[in-house]
């Protein structure tokens, strides 16, 4: 392994270390308060690798939800993902299909911003650099998940407030991508279309908020 371009992608990777071992742990802890083993945790984020449906997993799991039922959410929870993808096939398509397949799996939302940010830069185009941003961001989570479901199966505790994990580092990006970027137009934009959405799709709203902004953002491209 080239140890220059190790270290470059694990500074990268540093904000997401910071929110995934947490998470993770936040995770693991949820799955072995639900009475799973450290194993079947590990497996999840080894599989699964999606800390909203992961999250959501544990309910589902702990009522014996039925394969459709947790497939329809599963599709529904993570559709943003197809929107993710498009703007990276010109770029995935020009790789070995050993890094296409791997970064095309492990494309979660923090390791797509990170991709964007590099979009830029002449790194963008080392498949290896990008591959090893992807993976060691699968690892933070895998790790903190195993830390997490040990924690808690040695050690009795209330997890009440431990799921609000995901949605403080959800909050965390938003406000590091605005005070990073000098265009907040289309920031202002998916606030606005996803608090409409909210009040008119309620717990339903990300899919069709992500339509939306994608339609003004195509419109303001062609004009």
């Amino acid at each position: 392994m080239n140890y220059g371009r190790f270290k470059k992608a694990f500074i990268i990777t540093i904000p997401v270390l910071l929110g995934y071992i947490f998470l993770g742990i936040a995770f693991g802890i949820l799955m072995a308060d639900a009475n799973y083993s450290v194993l079947q945790a590990f497996l999840s984020s080894i599989c699964i690798y999606t800390g909203a449906l992961q999250f959501l997993s544990v309910s589902l799991l702990s009522t014996n939800a039925s394969l459709v039922t947790t497939f329809l959410v599963a599709v529904l929870l993570n559709s943003r993902h197809l929107f993710y993808g498009l703007s990276f096939i010109e770029r995935f398509r020009a790789m070995a299909l050993k890094h296409r397949f791997y970064l095309i799996y492990s494309l979660s939302d923090e390791t797509y911003a990170l991709l964007c940010s590099l979009k830029q830069d002449k790194d963008y185009h080392d498949d290896r650099l990008l591959v090893l941003v992807s993976f060691l961001d699968q690892s933070y989570w895998v790790i903190g998940t195993i830390i997490g479901a040990v924690f808690k199966s040695i050690f009795d505790f209330n997890t009440t407030g431990i799921d609000f994990a995901m949605s403080a580092l959800f909050i965390c990006i938003c406000l590091d991508q605005y005070l990073n970027s000098d265009q907040h137009q289309f920031t202002y934009l998916g606030f606005i279309v996803s608090i409409i959405c909210l009040l008119v799709f309620r717990s339903n709203f990300i899919l069709p908020s992500i339509i939306i902004i994608v339609m003004f953002m195509l419109f303001k491209k062609e004009h």
